[in-house]
């Protein structure tokens, strides 16, 4: 403090590494010494090596929204903007990515792969809401897809239809004793051939008169 005025203060910081025997570290703050971060010359020049620091949330707070665990989990100490994350056995995909509009409302690990996000599989059986997910082809007739189609195969099954009107039973015909049918009469006179005169006959000669 200055003799003439005790608000006019002035302390060289210079050499004192020890902040904390003056200064107690603000409500909620890192609880490491100041000079972790802070130089004594200037309070405002922050300089901290994260090299092996992976507790993170002790010192920083979770953006809004934000996966809640740990940001070593995917931020490396020395970049901030080079993430990567081992998203091996993890299924609860929701709690760190949002559902793309129009998407599937589902867990995303129920179609896609962990390990490759572009292999995708999905078990549709028992599955009959398929408009959830498929939006109809254009021109396509309007229903659920499941009416028709089959969630083992998407081929559309077309049984023979089978006639409601009940045909006679035919009697079995035994070829070796078929009755022909009788030939319809007929306008047309009937020819009869007259048959030739035979040699037994007499032959009766006119005898001419006198």
């Amino acid at each position: 403090h200055g003799f003439s005025r005790w608000s006019s203060i002035s302390f060289s910081h210079e050499g004192h590494v020890v902040c904390e025997s003056c200064h107690n570290p603000p409500s909620a703050h890192y609880p490491g010494a100041c000079v972790n971060c802070h130089a004594p010359v200037s309070w405002k020049q922050i300089d901290v090596n994260h090299t092996d620091f992976t507790d993170c949330i002790a010192c920083h707070a979770s953006s809004l929204g934000h996966y809640a665990g740990q940001c070593s989990d995917c931020h490396t100490t020395y970049d901030w903007w080079i993430i990567d994350f081992d998203h091996t056995y993890y299924t609860d995909c929701l709690s760190c990515h949002e559902t793309p509009n129009g998407h599937w409302p589902g867990e995303c690990s129920a179609c896609h792969s962990t390990e490759d996000w572009l292999e995708i599989t999905f078990d549709h059986i028992t599955y009959t809401n398929c408009k959830a997910c498929h939006p109809r082809p254009d021109g396509h007739p309007r229903g659920q897809c499941s009416n028709c189609h089959t969630t083992d195969t998407w081929l559309i099954p077309t049984p023979t239809p089978e006639s409601s009107v009940a045909l006679p039973l035919l009697p079995e015909v035994d070829e070796d004793h078929v009755t022909r049918p009788e030939q319809p009469a007929t306008d047309e006179p009937t020819v009869r051939a007259t048959p030739a005169p035979t040699s037994a006959e007499p032959t009766i000669r006119e005898t001419p008169a006198p």
